[in-house]
């Protein structure tokens, strides 16, 4: 899950900024005051995963664009990198796919990292420059340079580990990851061992993770009786995994629990020895945390569902296309040829949801190679084709099938990951379709807790109705959506120049906190 997305030197952004993302986070603000430049980053993200590319960010794609990395570094600024920040909660059941031995310990909590990507221009081309990761206490740094050298620092409390002479590889994706650049002696390790490391990694084991492991047999070695086999010593060390340090402590007692001489030092003075081993553990991990957070930033930005601004107007008709379209395009320019290649149930399905929550339907009528989309209203049982019917209809149309593709059509999956990234979903509407358009962003919300669904709606706005609603929804409770689940974020531009931003918040009865006075009529 995301918790937050950060900037820094980053357009107007000039120092760090981090937005806090809830179920409903709202950015308001006035004109070119930032909203649309982080908003955007995040199908700035999707479009990079999707394509072939050298390094982690694609500026320029299908969805959005940047221009590149100069266009895109604050102006004026001092500093060569721009800076992309990541909080994300790891749930349980991932994390074990990676910590083998973490299934045993009790009440493993879901494991937090805060990720920052620095990234450097080169011969017009945006390399990964500096990875931070920070889960527990620990702190690792990756410092990639000219031609891919890489090293890495892990502190930990006052251990520091560092390590040069490595290869950054998979540069494509956000995080990449290590490997010693050529082959170092290491530790000779049996059969038994090696075919462990294959048959219970989620990828292959590299030098690397044996060179530290074999650090981690030095400090550990001390402290068994001389004649335990070394191996029964590298089969605990492999089993220990990235968990939070007081819980690490329980983890290597419960390894070693049948070597009494070990458990017997153990117990004199804990601290000590799991402060001496513990960032160890975390190097001979890396890759492995490498991966997941890779896991996590894929499903993440995959799920991305992006309705940009400028959406597609309606046309009278439509030629026919034998496609089946499973997703909307972010400018709603394949809304007809979806409604279209739906299955008769479906059709009924979202016309039933959309007359229910908006007070319309919408039919699609064929016509020879051409059909067209026809909508009837609450007030009037003549069907009208769309492009008789204003603008507003066209420009919310893909913002309603969107979320119902997702929420209703498709079945519900715990943990499922969904992000809505919407701009300006007011526009063309009448005030009173938006308040209803905020209503059924909170009904989806509700509706996704109750069935144990990660969904996150981010939209821009200039609409006081849509904030409004959103209150209304809190106060009269017909709508199981409380405080906690919003957020609405004031974007400010400082003397025209850096933006800062502030939040606001709702209370039980509905009513903005830390609201600006005059916010929307300009005194």
């Amino acid at each position: 899950m995301l918790e937050s997305i950060g900037v820094n030197n980053f357009r107007s952004f000039k120092t760090e900024t981090t937005i806090e993302l809830k179920p409903i986070t709202v950015f308001v603000g006035k004109n070119s005051s930032g909203k649309s430049s982080v908003l955007r980053t995040f199908p700035l993200f999707r479009q990079s995963l999707e394509s072939n590319t050298t390094g982690p960010i694609l500026w320029y794609g299908r969805y959005v664009d940047f221009g590149d990395f100069e266009e895109v570094i604050s102006n004026n600024s001092l500093k060569d990198t721009i800076e992309f920040k990541f909080i994300l909660s790891i749930s349980e059941d991932r994390n074990k796919k990676f910590n083998r031995y973490s299934h045993r310990i009790a009440n493993t909590e879901d494991t937090k990292f805060d990720v920052r990507l620095k990234l450097k221009a080169k011969d017009k081309k945006t390399k990964a420059n500096e990875i931070e990761i920070k889960l527990h206490d620990v702190t690792i740094n990756i410092y990639i340079g000219d031609n891919d050298n890489a090293s890495f620092k892990i502190t930990s409390g006052k251990v520091v580990i560092e390590k040069d002479g490595l290869v950054a590889t998979n540069l494509g994706q956000f995080i990449p990851r290590v490997l010693l650049k050529k082959k170092e002696e290491v530790i000779s390790t049996t059969t038994g061992i090696k075919n462990q490391y294959y048959s219970n990694r989620p990828y292959q084991p590299n030098e690397l993770e044996l060179t530290f492991l074999q650090s981690g047999l030095k400090i550990l070695r001390e402290y068994f009786h001389t004649n335990t086999d070394t191996d029964k010593i590298l089969n605990g060390l492999d089993r220990l995994g990235f968990v939070k340090k007081d819980v690490y402590r329980y983890l290597l007692e419960g390894v070693f629990k049948e070597q009494r001489f070990f458990v017997n030092n153990f117990n004199k003075d804990p601290s000590a020895i799991v402060d001496k081993i513990y960032p160890y553990t975390i190097a001979w991990n890396l890759n492995s945390i490498l991966n997941i957070i890779n896991s996590e930033l894929t499903e993440i930005f995959s799920s991305i569902r992006y309705i940009a601004p400028l959406r597609a107007t309606s046309e009278r008709f439509y030629r026919f296309q034998d496609l089946q379209v499973d997703e909307i395009d972010h400018t709603g320019s394949n809304l007809a040829m979806l409604l279209n290649s739906l299955k008769p149930t479906e059709k009924n399905q979202f016309e039933q949801w959309t007359k229910v929550n908006f007070g319309f339907f919408v039919k699609v009528k064929q016509d020879g190679p051409h059909f067209a989309v026809r909508i009837v209203t609450d007030s009037d049982d003549t069907e009208y084709n769309i492009s008789d019917m204003g603008f507003g209809y066209s420009q919310v149309l893909p913002i309603l099938t969107a979320i119902w593709m997702e929420t209703e059509r498709k079945k519900a999956i715990k943990d499922k990951k969904i992000i809505f990234i919407i701009e300006q979903p007011e526009l063309h509407l009448h005030p009173a379709y938006q308040h209803t358009l905020a209503k059924i962003f909170a009904k989806v919300i509700a509706k996704a807790k109750e069935n144990s669904i990660n969904i996150q709606i981010i939209f821009e706005t200039h609409s006081q109705n849509m904030i409004e609603s959103l209150g209304e929804c809190i106060e009269d409770k017909s709508i199981d959506i409380t405080p906690d689940d919003i957020s609405i974020i004031i974007f400010d531009k400082e003397n025209g120049k850096s933006t800062n931003t502030s939040i606001s918040t709702f209370d039980d009865d509905g009513m903005l906190n830390n609201w600006p006075i005059g916010f929307f009529s300009g005194r």
